[in-house]
């Protein structure tokens, strides 16, 4: 994990989300695998108010091209340019599902990586803001709408990325976020309390040390400092 900095997202959720969609809570369990090795996606902008570096949303424009048909005559194309970027990955080995009593749903927790001498200007931001909103980018499969509660059902998908939001844009589907992971104190805290008493032992022995040297008489001293 050198020049890896480790992130934690709560990425999205089932049933009904803010957009008037809906993840059935089976399509939902079935599909939150498909999030693994997919990139967390970011395009880096300039906030007009506060003159500081932000995330932008899903943001991307259209390049015109031409090209050269077998007659040899000049069509011309649209493609569409994505000016968010990949800024890291999430590596699958912790992803989970959690049910939210609040929100009444279940919402998919991802693990993963930033890539620290590629994106430093992300990480920077994610350290000043703390937690930031993210929108999942689903790749839909096959849905349909449901007459009676007027919202578009995703009855297949797969997750194609995670984008990392400004501070002004909010999250199609309400409590996603991200924010950089910190294992120092859950995965350590039983290190930490052995390592306190393992101290308090290392004190008391040097005490008892430092005690029985200066009893000792200077011929016993000498005999023992010719020791191995």
């Amino acid at each position: 994990t050198d020049g890896l900095t480790p992130f934690i997202s709560k990425a999205f959720h089932d049933h009904v989300n803010l957009n008037k969609s809906e993840i059935k809570p089976k399509t939902f369990k079935d599909n939150v695998p498909s999030s693994n090795l997919r990139p967390i996606l970011a395009n880096i902008v300039v906030d007009q108010e506060t003159g500081e570096l932000d995330f932008g949303s899903h943001d991307y424009h259209i390049e015109k091209y031409i090209v050269i048909d077998e007659n040899g005559n000049e069509i011309e194309k649209e493609k569409t340019v994505y000016d968010e970027q990949p800024i890291g990955v999430i590596d699958g080995s912790k992803t989970s599902i959690e049910y939210d009593k609040e929100a009444k749903v279940n919402r998919a927790i991802l693990h993963g990586f930033l890539y620290n001498e590629y994106c430093q200007d992300a990480i920077d931001i994610l350290e000043r803001r703390g937690t930031v909103d993210c929108s999942v980018e689903l790749a839909i499969r096959a849905m349909s709408y449901d007459s009676k509660s007027k919202v578009l059902v995703l009855d297949d998908f797969y997750v194609s990325g995670l984008t990392l939001l400004s501070a002004n844009t909010k999250p199609g589907m309400a409590g996603s976020n991200l924010k950089i992971e910190d294992f120092s104190i859950d995965k350590n805290s039983i290190e930490y309390s052995k390592n306190d008493k393992l101290i308090e032992l290392l004190e008391s022995l040097n005490e008892k040390l430092s005690k029985f040297n200066m009893e000792q008489t200077p011929a016993q001293t000498k005999m023992e400092k010719g020791g191995l």
